[in-house]
């Protein structure tokens, strides 16, 4: 059968890792190896012919016995189809380093093959650059992140909430505990000076429901936060204030303080589409080696032989 979406897949996670691992690498030997950290046991494969061919790349056989091989060089894997996809996929990438021109074509030891196709790997990874980033898709991206470029004044903020149950009202006793909350932070200068002051309280109303949270940086139109809350946030004079009064919201009673802001921007597309080129240039060279490893595997001719592997279907990694 043609190679199929399992091994193909398997193929492209193996090679991400060796993107990600290898890159800032010598190119013509990585540091780290292409390798799971398993290594199966063929002893449940003894009965199977080591010459028997399990697939081909190419028309070129790889055999029971070459699989052996591979694992005793460093090859590990979870199982022997495993095994299997990770010499079909260094195969393909030895055969398309050479015919670029790499290496020492009479070189044709496993610990050769596994280098020179790590290094393949890696050079594809390496030659898709920043410039090869297609427009339409820095677009998307800056449209996905638009919030981040496009927004009023952020403001970054730790609070103390009183908790009352849902559908309840505070109590008398729920407003005494977020006045003396605020009493106590009255002088806080600082997110770290805050939160030891609402620890304070809590240590002496042990069994009273109080919690302090770290809130993410927002504006005054976010839409992730209920609408009391942001107004309460932004009603502080920052930065000659920095406590907010009690904020009721259905949540329970709030005391917001606010440790920094940031002033509003509206940064353009052209503005800021190198930064975001460099972000994503990591998610794009995987793609990119993904789409190659793809193009390797549909134009080599792999042919795997099913009832062959079967036999060898018990052999488990460690």
């Amino acid at each position: 059968m043609m190679m199929n979406a399992n091994l193909t897949r398997l193929i492209f996670f193996a090679a991400v890792l060796v993107v990600l691992t290898g890159c800032d690498e010598d190119a013509t030997m990585p540091a780290r190896p292409l390798i799971h950290d398993t290594v199966p046991d063929l002893s449940a494969a003894k009965t199977v012919d080591p010459s028997r061919v399990l697939a081909t790349v190419d028309g070129k056989p790889i055999n029971v016995a070459d699989i052996e091989e591979y694992l005793k060089n460093g090859l590990k894997a979870s199982s022997a189809e495993d095994a299997l996809q990770k010499v079909i996929e260094t195969y393909l990438l030895a055969d398309e380093a050479g015919r670029r021109g790499y290496g020492e074509k009479r070189d044709v030891s496993v610990e050769y093959k596994k280098a020179l196709a790590r290094a393949q790997l890696v050079r594809t990874g390496e030659n898709f650059t920043i410039s090869k980033i297609p427009t339409n898709v820095l677009e998307q991206e800056y449209e996905r992140q638009k919030d981040r470029f496009v927004h009023g004044v952020i403001r970054n903020v730790v609070h103390s909430l009183v908790v009352v149950p849902e559908g309840k009202e505070p109590t008398d006793a729920d407003w005494r505990i977020a006045q003396e909350i605020q009493g106590a932070v009255a002088s806080a200068q600082t997110a770290d000076d805050f939160r030891k002051a609402v620890a304070a309280v809590q240590e002496q109303h042990a069994q009273a429901p109080i919690k302090v949270e770290d809130i993410f940086p927002f504006d005054a139109q976010s839409k992730r936060l209920v609408k009391p809350f942001v107004t309460g946030a932004f009603a502080v004079n920052y930065p000659s204030e920095r406590i907010s009064k009690i904020v009721q919201t259905q949540f329970g009673l709030h005391i917001i303080f606010i440790i920094t802001e940031k002033e509003a921007e509206n940064r353009s597309f052209e503005e800021v589409k190198t930064s975001l080129a460099k972000a994503i240039l990591p998610d794009q060279r995987r793609q990119h080696v993904a789409d190659y490893l793809d193009k390797l595997v549909a134009e080599g001719h792999v042919f795997v032989y099913d009832e062959i592997l079967a036999e060898m279907g018990s052999v488990k990694g460690n």
